[in-house]
C-alpha cells in the first residue's frame, strides 16, 4: 500500500468489542486510500482483523485519550486526518464525504460531522450527540462561543497540527480535565486563523450510552462542563479578550437555562452542570500553563 491520503486515528482503552465493531465499519469504507491507526491503552492487546490498512500500537503504559491521539498522529502519514471513538460506528462513505468537504473549502482545516445517538430511552439514558441544524463555516474567535462539535466525528488537515499544535494532553478522558479536548483544538484552530466547518450530512452513530440511574449520565455531562470551563480559563490567561467574551456568553446561557428550568419546572435542573462549569473555570485559572503553545503544563 502506498502513502495513504487519510489517516484515521482511534484511541481506545478496555473496549475490545466496541473497537471490533468500529473497525468492521471503518475497514468497509469505500475511500480508495486510507490507513487506520489504533492506539490501545488496554492492559492486554486486542485481537484485530488482519488488514494491511490497519496499524495497531499497544501502549498499556499510556493513560489519556489525548496522549493516544497524539501518538497516532505522530505515527501517521496521511495529509488528512479522521477521528472517531471506540464506541461508534461509521457509514461506508464517511471518509469520502469528509474529504470532499475539505476539498471544496480550502480554508477549512477542522471539520465536525454530526454525531447521532443510538436508539435509547432519553429519560433513562444519556447518549452524547452533536446535531448541527445546517452546514456552517465558522471563522474567527468572535464565534468561539459556538461550541465546536464532537471529537468522535472529526476531520482535520495535517497543517492544522503543524500550525496550532497537537491535542493538549491534560484535557480529555483519563486526564485532569476529563473532556473537551476537541473544544480546545477548535479554539486553537480559530486562533491560528483557520476556518472550522460543521456538517450535518455525514453522521457517525454513537453507541456510548450512560444510564442516569447509576449516576454515570450526570457525571459525563458534568465532565463536559468542567472541561469547557478549564479550556476557556486557559485561553483567557493567555491574554485572549475573546475568551472572556465567550466565557461571559456561555455563562449567561447556562444561567438563563437554569433559571428558566426553575421557573417552568420549579426545579434547579442544570444547576449541577453550571456548578461544574464554574469549578472547571476555577481549576483552569489555577493550573500552570505554557503560554507559548497554549497547553497546560
Amino acid at each position: 500500500m502506498g502513502q495513504p491520503r487519510i489517516s484515521v486515528v482511534v484511541a481506545t482503552r478496555e473496549r475490545p468489542e466496541g473497537l471490533r465493531a468500529l473497525l468492521q465499519t471503518l475497514l468497509a469504507n469505500d475511500h480508495p486510500s486510507f490507513e487506520v491507526i489504533v492506539v490501545d491503552q488496554s492492559a492486554r492487546p486486542a485481537e484485530l482483523p488482519p488488514d494491511e490498512r490497519l496499524r495497531y500500537l499497544h501502549r498499556p503504559e499510556m493513560v489519556g485519550k489525548s496522549r493516544g491521539l497524539n501518538e497516532g498522529i505522530r505515527a501517521s502519514s496521511g495529509e488528512l486526518f479522521a477521528f472517531t471513538d471506540d464506541d461508534c460506528t461509521v457509514e461506508r462513505d464517511w471518509l469520502r464525504l469528509g474529504e470532499a468537504v475539505l476539498e471544496r473549502h480550502d480554508d477549512v482545516a477542522l471539520l465536525f460531522g454530526a454525531l447521532v445517538a443510538c436508539p435509547h430511552d432519553p429519560p433513562r439514558v444519556f447518549v452524547p450527540e452533536f446535531r448541527p441544524d445546517a452546514f456552517r463555516i465558522v471563522r474567527g474567535l468572535r464565534n468561539v462561543h459556538i461550541r465546536g462539535g464532537a471529537g468522535a466525528n472529526m476531520f482535520a488537515r495535517r497543517e492544522l497540527f503543524e500550525a496550532a499544535g497537537l491535542f493538549d494532553e491534560r484535557i480529555g478522558p483519563g486526564e485532569r480535565y476529563r473532556s473537551c479536548e476537541e473544544f480546545d483544538l477548535y479554539y486553537r484552530a480559530l486562533k491560528a486563523g483557520f476556518a472550522v466547518a460543521h456538517d450535518p450530512h455525514n453522521p457517525v452513530t454513537h453507541w456510548g450510552a450512560r444510564p442516569y440511574a447509576d449516576g454515570s449520565g450526570q457525571w459525563l455531562l458534568r465532565y463536559y462542563y468542567y472541561g469547557e470551563g478549564a479550556v476557556l480559563a486557559k485561553h483567557l490567561r493567555c491574554g485572549d479578550a475573546q475568551a472572556g467574551i465567550a466565557l461571559a456568553r456561555i455563562a449567561a446561557e447556562q444561567l438563563g437555562t437554569t433559571l428558566s428550568n426553575l421557573i417552568r419546572q420549579r426545579r434547579l435542573t442544570g444547576a449541577g452542570r453550571l456548578a461544574y462549569w464554574i469549578r472547571g473555570l476555577a481549576a483552569g485559572s489555577r493550573a500552570r500553563i505554557r503560554k507559548d503553545d497554549r497547553l497546560f503544563a
